[in-house]
């Protein structure tokens, strides 16, 4: 978020991250095999063919996908848009402060360029921090599971390890 946005997270609970969590969870609900089997029998492409599917009652079987889909939908969009409009408001202060984010150095570049392709510029923009910010989410998890089945597997690395964060830390039971 700070490399991104230029957004300093809290500790714990956060607003932003919480928004991000949320979006992640329901989007990797939503895409998993079975669905994606489900997705591929049925022509979902076809403009006939999805009229009929959006008119479905949501209670028809198979189709929890659909209201998944559009939990799915507003997740991602306030992913994308809150953090965006959080660093449009913030940008003169973060300018104060010295401090730079990829989303505020392009619009200030996009600010000295022809107006007339901002709409675009800005939504590439927006989809280019939310993959962003996806990354980084799914990069940290990855590390920390490797980083925890790397302990648990090599026990002599994790006694050693462990030897030298007490030696610089110090050694406290409590």
């Amino acid at each position: 978020m700070s490399a991104t946005y230029g957004y300093q997270t809290t500790p714990r609970d956060d607003p932003l991250v919480q928004i991000v969590e949320n979006a992640v969870a329901i989007g990797f609900q939503v895409i998993i095999l079975e669905r994606a089997i489900l997705l591929k029998m049925f022509p979902f492409t076809d403009i006939l063919y999805s009229d009929v599917v959006l008119t479905l009652p949501d209670w028809c079987w198979g189709f929890s996908i659909k209201c998944e889909a559009q939990a799915s939908t507003k997740l991602m969009t306030e992913m994308t848009e809150v953090p965006f409009r959080y660093m449009k408001q913030h940008m003169a202060e973060n300018l104060a402060l010295g401090q730079f984010s990829m989303v505020e150095e392009n619009l200030q570049r996009m600010d000295k360029q022809d107006q007339t392709s901002k709409p675009l510029f800005e939504a590439a923009l927006k989809i280019a921090a939310t993959t962003a910010i996806i990354g980084s989410y799914e990069m940290t998890t990855s590390v920390l599971i490797a980083f925890a089945l790397a302990m648990a597997s090599y026990l002599d690395v994790q006694k050693h390890a462990q030897v030298e964060i007490d030696t610089v830390v110090g050694h406290d039971p409590q």
